[in-house]
């Protein structure tokens, strides 16, 4: 776990510091908020809709599934070449971070001791 916890650690911090350079690269500095912001936004609502439903798949496979959508979801971003593409981009690649949060928390949670939790969120964390 605490491996997929470093890699949306890596996607986190990588996408928030080339969004903010890819949008002072491209003469819209403050066009980076909104950015993230569309990003921010769009996890929440994919982790609404990824919360309000019920899930057949074991927890295990889910997190299989999520972390697949969110690698291929973010996949064109690396493609962009303008503030608008990023933006319907992020969109989609933000709606796929909260499932994939979502599962790796609840794996974590239902594997380890409840006596031992709050070590190992942290270390997923």
């Amino acid at each position: 776990m605490p491996i997929i916890g470093g890699c949306f650690g890596w996607l986190f911090g990588s996408y928030e510091v080339t969004t903010v350079a890819f949008a002072e690269n491209a003469g819209h500095p403050e066009m980076s908020g909104v950015i993230l912001g569309l990003w921010a936004a769009c996890s929440g609502i994919g982790g609404l809709w990824f919360g309000h439903r019920a899930w057949s798949a074991p927890l295990h496979k889910q997190l299989v599934y999520c972390t697949a959508v969110l690698t291929i979801a973010i996949f064109p971003a690396v493609f962009v070449r303008s503030i608008p593409a990023l933006m319907i981009s992020g969109i989609f690649a933000g709606a796929a971070i909260a499932p994939g949060l979502i599962t790796t928390y609840a794996l974590t949670e239902r594997l380890v001791p409840s006596a031992m939790l709050t070590e190992a969120l942290t270390w997923t964390n």
